[in-house]
C-alpha cells in the first residue's frame, strides 16, 4: 500500500504523526472479548486490513475516527466471528485484504457474514521501509481503507472476485499449465466422465 498518497484528509494525516509503531503480535485472538470491547466503545465503523496467509491471518483494526491498533494474529475462522459479532449488533464493518494465492474463499464469507470486503491489487510499501512486513501489511492495508472511505478512491484498485465456477476453471487451467512444464501428461477425460463411445455395429 502506497503510505505516502496525497490528498489524505485532516485525520488521515493525524494519525500518520501520531501512529503507534507495530509491535509484537498476539498469538492468539480472542473475538468474543473484543467484540465485547468494540461494542462497549459504542463504535459505529469498524475497518479491518488483512493480511492472509495459508496458516493464519495477521488482523489490524481501526475503530471509527481513533487510530488502527496493534496487528495480531488470527485465523480467518476468527475473523469471520468478528465481522458476524458486529455486522450482526448493527456496526459497519469494511475489510480489505489483498488478492493472492489462498484464492477468495475468506472473501465470500467475509461478506455472507456482514462485511463490505474489498480484495484489492497488492502494492508495495512506498514509504521508505526496506523490508515488507504481515503486520506493516495489515497496518497499511487499514489505513488505506481508511483513506477509501473517507473518499479517496484512488489509493487502492480493487480487483473483479471470480464466480466459484471461474475460479475452479481458473485452478483447472493453472493445474494443467504446470503440468504441462514438469512434462507429466494432462488429466485423462475419463477422470472427468467425458467418456467417448465408439459406436458398435
Amino acid at each position: 500500500m502506497d503510505l505516502t498518497s496525497r490528498g489524505r484528509c485532516h485525520e488521515a494525516d493525524k494519525r500518520d504523526k501520531n501512529a503507534q509503531p507495530v509491535g509484537p503480535m498476539n498469538k492468539q485472538t480472542n473475538e468474543k472479548k473484543l467484540i465485547e470491547r468494540i461494542l462497549g466503545n459504542k463504535t459505529e465503523e469498524v475497518k479491518m486490513g488483512l493480511d492472509v496467509h495459508a496458516r493464519d491471518v495477521v488482523m489490524c483494526v481501526q475503530e471509527d475516527n481513533s487510530l488502527a491498533q496493534r496487528p495480531q494474529r488470527t485465523s480467518g475462522a476468527q475473523v469471520v466471528t468478528l465481522v458476524h459479532g458486529l455486522a450482526k449488533a448493527g456496526c459497519k464493518v469494511y475489510v480489505s485484504q489483498e488478492a493472492g494465492p489462498c484464492g477468495f474463499g475468506l472473501h465470500r464469507e467475509l461478506t455472507a457474514a456482514g462485511a463490505h470486503n474489498y480484495v484489492v491489487v497488492p502494492r508495495t510499501l512506498a514509504d521508505g521501509r526496506k523490508q515488507k512486513t504481515d503486520g506493516l501489511d495489515a497496518l497499511a492495508l487499514t489505513d488505506a481503507l481508511d483513506r477509501y472511505q473517507r473518499g479517496n478512491t484512488k489509493v487502492f484498485s480493487a480487483v473483479r472476485v471470480p464466480t466459484i465456477e471461474e475460479e475452479q476453471h481458473r485452478d483447472q487451467s493453472r493445474y494443467r499449465d504446470q503440468l504441462k512444464i514438469a512434462g507429466l501428461p494432462g488429466p485423462s477425460p475419463w477422470a472427468s466422465g467425458r467418456e467417448t463411445h465408439r459406436k458398435t455395429t
